[in-house]
């Protein structure tokens, strides 16, 4: 109850500060108000509410290192609640309006996590938006977005340690290719196909990741 009654009355403050600032710009005392009510809407477990107040304060001001912060811990309670929620249970097992929820879900995340630069994460979120929904624009939008940043961001490893960067890319394709096997093996058309999308990502034009990628797509053919 005291928690509901001072989110209220920062929201008030909040509101007030905005209007007699006459922009819906935030301003560096209503930030740290907004921040607080986040907070408790934390504590909560009011993850939208938290979500919703980090994302405008990094709207207006895409440096805060606070708003970040408590965006990225945001995301992990959500995404350990859909874990606690959804458990083992697979695409296939839910309708279509809970798989259409699931893939916006992941799509916002996906989106969040590159905002924050956190890309390594950002692809695993937009890649888990095909198990939900196999044809979606938005999420190979996403991933092609992120294909750039992610280049730029081995393009600096390469300049501190050249060598550590490309054994770093090697051990991890042969990781994705041997998951992409074994789902294949397993008849996971969708796990094979999101190892594939990881190698290309790190090597754009391999020429084992195109012929696996053709392998998946004509063996799902086969079982439609």
């Amino acid at each position: 109850m005291i928690h509901k009654i001072i989110v209220s009355c920062l929201t008030v403050q909040l509101i007030w500060l905005q209007g007699c600032s006459g922009t819906k710009k935030f301003q560096t005392g209503s930030n740290a108000q907004s921040l607080e009510a986040a907070k408790i809407y934390l504590d909560q477990e009011q993850y939208y509410q938290a979500r919703k107040i980090a994302k405008e304060i990094l709207k207006q001001d895409p440096g805060n290192r606070e708003a970040e912060k408590l965006m990225a811990l945001v995301l992990d309670r959500e995404i350990a609640r859909h874990k606690a929620v959804f458990g083992d249970r697979l695409p296939a097992d839910l309708n279509d309006q809970e798989r259409e929820g699931q893939a916006k879900t992941w799509l916002e995340r996906s989106e969040l996590l590159m905002q924050l630069g956190q890309y390594n994460r950002a692809v695993e979120a937009a890649e888990n938006v095909f198990l939900y929904d196999p044809n979606n624009r938005r999420a190979s939008e996403i991933l092609d977005r992120l294909r750039g940043k992610f280049t730029d961001s081995i393009d600096k490893q390469k300049e501190i340690s050249r060598e550590a960067a490309r054994e770093e890319i090697y051990v991890r394709v042969r990781q994705y290719r041997e998951q992409a096997l074994l789902a294949m093996q397993q008849k996971q058309w969708g796990v094979a196909r999101m190892s594939v999308r990881k190698i290309q990502l790190l090597i754009p034009d391999d020429p084992e990741a195109r012929k696996l990628e053709e392998e998946i797509k004509a063996q799902e053919k086969l079982q439609t």
